[in-house]
């Protein structure tokens, strides 16, 4: 049938995309030279490679851990179809003082605008009881919300966060700052958390890409099959 078709299509691109993009962003990462914090120098773009750390670290509501940041949504989502029905609460907030460790020295991050990849996740539906042990129940009574009438309705939390001694590579600018050098560069201040060959090796973009791309290849044959 057309739909199946179309579907098909549709799902063969968006594995194209992850393949694509995974792929163009290990080039650069490989492209750029790593450069020790000690040699940063202030109006250079630079890619460094460390642990994040904090002065004052900020507290993930769902993991319970000290994060450089987090953000925390609450979505209402229709139970049959999965679908997000509406984003009831967002915030996010960043440690102070919080940067990049390497052997050589600290370099503190300005994250403002900044884009943050590969984050760790955790995500939580509550059920009838409302109640998992290792999630805080002041945290569910803070955030857990109902609408009256919608029993098709469930809450769902998800929380982004990066947390304190993660291995990250950076890409950004580096400037003076009151303290010190400081790594900024607004949307054009890049943190990934893992390693830097993590991340310039096999990832999960290539691996779903790969699934995508197939599973909509075979939903194109069916559809033309059934056309034919």
């Amino acid at each position: 049938m057309l739909v199946v078709l179309l579907l098909g299509l549709g799902v063969t691109l968006a594995g194209v995309v992850f393949l694509a993009v995974g792929r163009r962003l290990r080039a650069r990462l490989r492209r750029l030279p790593r450069t020790p914090v000690r040699e940063a120098r202030a109006g250079s773009f630079v890619k460094l490679v460390g642990q994040v750390v904090a002065r004052e670290p900020v507290r993930a509501p769902l993991a319970d851990v000290d994060c450089a940041y987090f953000q925390m949504s609450v979505r209402e989502v229709q139970e049959e179809m999965k679908k997000i029905v509406e984003t009831v609460y967002s915030e996010k907030e960043y440690a102070t003082g919080w940067g990049l460790d390497d052997e050589s020295g600290r370099i503190e991050v300005e994250p403002e605008g900044a884009a943050l990849h590969c984050l760790r996740a955790r995500e939580f539906s509550p059920g009838l009881a409302a109640w998992v042990p290792e999630i805080r129940q002041d945290l569910l009574a803070r955030y857990i919300s109902a609408r009256n009438g919608r029993t098709d309705l469930r809450t769902h939390l998800r929380e982004e966060r990066l947390e304190l001694g993660t291995p990250v590579v950076a890409l950004g600018w580096v400037r003076e700052g009151p303290r010190g050098l400081v790594l900024t560069g607004g949307s054009e201040l890049e943190v990934f958390g893992g390693t830097e060959k993590e991340l310039t090796s096999l990832r999960g973009s290539d691996v779903l890409g790969g699934v995508l791309v197939a599973a909509g290849l075979l939903l194109c044959a069916a559809g033309v099959s059934a056309l034919g």
